[in-house]
């Protein structure tokens, strides 16, 4: 759990390319079920998201670093709080940001010398 808390996505990926489908993770007293296959996972948050319920341990979790939200939330509420948030998802929202996106990194890579080392941590 040390290394979810570090840098998640390096762990998920190691659990992918070790688990193409999905991992069972102990952190007793507790299994988790890491969905690492794309497919699965838009079962899991889409095509069958009614079938899947967040465990107590998830949604306390969850609510103290996000209050109660997406990740924190299941049922009515889980629905209200996603259809709310999904204009901000929509394929023209995501392009309008991929512009943005595009535009701004024009303008960083424009002040950086070619051939020379970038610290970028550098706040």
């Amino acid at each position: 759990m040390l290394g979810f808390a570090i840098d998640p996505m390096a762990v998920i990926l190691r659990l992918h390319r070790q688990f193409p489908h999905m991992a069972e993770v102990a952190v007793p007293p507790h299994t988790f079920f890491v969905v690492t296959d794309p497919a699965l996972i838009a079962e899991v948050l889409v095509t069958k998201q009614k079938h899947f319920h967040k465990d107590g341990y998830l949604k306390h979790h969850a609510r103290t670093l996000f209050r109660n939200g997406l990740l924190s939330s299941d049922g009515d509420f889980w629905l209200r709080q996603r259809r709310m948030a999904q204009p901000a998802f929509l394929r023209q929202r995501i392009t309008e940001y991929t512009e943005i996106i595009i535009a701004k990194t024009a303008v960083a890579l424009s002040s950086l010398h070619h051939n020379q080392p970038v610290d970028i941590q550098r706040q």
